[in-house]
């Protein structure tokens, strides 16, 4: 696969694509996550329509940008208000000033995008909730070798709702107590060898680090603190082979990969080891038959320790019935899980896409950041994409919150897009189970087990040139299985809704004024909560 087709018509420079390496993104080279991650689109009212854009595949949207670097700084200033600071119900003004700066970089030895969007809240009435998030998003493709070695280097941060049931995060104001700061970073070297038309060869090696810190402590038991605040360090070697077109209608790909985890909690001495093999044969041009097989070892640490050793396998169907749509579906076995696999992208139109995940796994939150970074790309304005399918990914998910133990997880989204000449319309359909299978600490051990599900609109309306206004809604349940096996709590639903409007006063600067509402759902250990009203008006200037 070149690089103009992992990243799509307008991410790539032709020149570009001669020596910069064959994928930027997941592929059988480096392994399939446990879990799939979420699909979903960006929730701001001004980044929605421009990351949906770019998946209008007209003729017309598909031109190069040049060579050479560009830099977007920005800034951005909101006063709010908010009746309830959403885990002491108390009410504040708040002064959030943002600034943000996206660099794009295209020459013939290197690619990058990234953004970093700083926030520095301060509040009038509540000081020691005053704070400082980090958010930001990385990519960068290296050749050091012409057509032989390559670097890929991978950051992302952001800060994460710890409360169940939450919505995007600029919908409601937290305490400092319960936003948790998640940050993910990767390093990968690896060398290719193609044998002409026959196969390609790759020799690489995978350094992650994850963390995720409270960004306050304050009046949180000491099981909780330690619990929550997790790292790790995951160092993979992996050789893969993959065959050429010369098979014609027959495909070979074999890989094997050893991880080894060292940090705190379930993590700490983890490894996973295995080997697998799969073999396609198209059918038709539109449809291959799958199957594949091999053998894995891993293990976790935590209370009690978890260990599976013994053959995986699976068989399935790729589907690609016009040249934007693609749906592998299959059915194996995986992690000790016996289960179906969904991973698509279907097309309608030029201008509407249909994004269908379910997966299931062995897995936990800092794996899944650190698979989701490998397995994704910026697009230029700095949102992460599926290299393959083009689905605009959710990283983190604030709707289930934080998870900080080993878990069986059966996880699905569906996400639809749809764009006209003036509105954008996002859906999204989520749907989690995760069964507690080791604890961080011993406190926290037990069984657990936590189902969520919910829905989400995004429609955003363009008043031809005047201003833009932005409709986000969500709805959703969830619901815990005690500590104590067979007592469940209640079903607990959670509103999200918001109105906002954008004034563009030039070309370069916009206004903002944005209501919000949310009713969280009550956490056991947190203070009752009471719904949320939130108002902010704002300023935003691009330079």
């Amino acid at each position: 696969m070149g690089i103009a087709a992992v990243l799509g018509a307008g991410l790539c420079h032709p020149a570009v694509a001669q020596l910069l390496p064959p994928d930027l993104g997941w592929t059988p080279q480096i392994g399939m996550p446990s879990v799939l991650p979420d699909t979903g689109t960006n929730a701001t009212p001004d980044a929605l329509r421009q990351q949906i854009d770019r998946l209008d595949t007209a003729a017309s949207k598909k031109t190069a940008p040049p060579l050479g670097w560009t830099f977007t700084p920005q800034i951005a200033v909101n006063q709010e208000w908010t009746d309830h600071i959403l885990g002491t119900n108390q009410s504040s003004f708040v002064t959030a000033v943002q600034p943000g700066l996206t660099a794009n970089g295209d020459t013939s030895v290197f690619h990058t995008v990234v953004t970093y969007t700083p926030v520095v809240e301060f509040f009038t009435q509540n000081g020691d909730q005053n704070r400082v998030g980090q958010n930001f998003n990385a990519d960068a493709t290296a050749t050091l070798v012409p057509e032989r070695l390559f670097l890929d280097l991978r950051g992302f941060g952001t800060v994460q709702s710890g409360i169940p049931g939450s919505g995007p995060s600029n919908m409601f104001v937290l305490s400092k107590s319960n936003e948790i700061q998640v940050q993910t970073y990767a390093a990968r070297p690896y060398l290719v060898q193609q044998f002409d038309d026959w196969a390609t060869v790759e020799v690489g090696g995978i350094l992650s680090y994850s963390a995720q810190n409270l960004l306050s402590t304050a009046g949180l038991p000491l099981a909780s603190i330690q619990s929550i605040n997790q790292n790790s360090t995951a160092q993979r070697e992996y050789v893969s082979v993959t065959s050429g077109p010369n098979l014609d209608r027959v495909s070979i790909s074999g890989l094997a990969s050893a991880m080894q985890s060292s940090g705190t909690g379930v993590l700490d001495g983890a490894y996973r080891r295995e080997g697998d093999m799969e073999f396609g044969y198209a059918i038709t041009r539109s449809v291959i038959a799958l199957a594949g097989g091999g053998y894995e070892d891993i293990h976790y640490s935590g209370f009690p320790n978890f260990n599976f050793t013994g053959p995986q396998w699976d068989a399935g169907v790729r589907l690609t019935p016009n040249a934007d749509s693609s749906l592998t579906i299959r059915y194996g076995r995986r992690d000790g899980v016996t289960a179906p696999r969904i991973d698509g992208v279907l097309a309608p139109t030029n201008r509407t896409r249909i994004y269908l995940r379910y997966s299931e796994g062995v897995t936990t939150d800092q794996e899944q950041f650190q698979d989701a970074l490998n397995s994704s790309v910026l697009d230029p304005f700095g949102n992460r994409v599926d290299p393959r399918t083009g689905a605009p990914l959710l990283l983190v998910n604030n709707f289930y919150g934080v998870q900080t133990y080993l878990a069986q997880e059966k996880r699905g989204t569906l996400t639809g897009t749809w764009l006209r000449d003036h509105d954008t319309l996002s859906l999204t359909v989520g749907w989690l189970r995760d069964y507690q299978l080791s604890a961080p600490t011993p406190l926290t051990a037990g069984a657990q087990t936590i189902t969520a599900v919910y829905g989400a609109i995004n429609w955003v309306h363009q008043f031809a040139d005047r201003f833009t206004t932005s409709t986000y809604f969500q709805y959703g349940t969830t619901n815990q299985l005690a500590l104590t096996p067979g007592v469940r709590g209640p079903t607990q639903n959670a509103l999200i809704a918001s109105a906002s409007l954008i004034y563009p006063v030039t070309t370069k600067l916009n206004a903002l004024l944005q209501y919000s509402y949310s009713s969280q759902p009550y956490f056991s250990g947190l203070v009752q909560q009471q719904p949320s009203n939130l108002v902010i008006v704002g300023v935003k200037k691009t330079f």
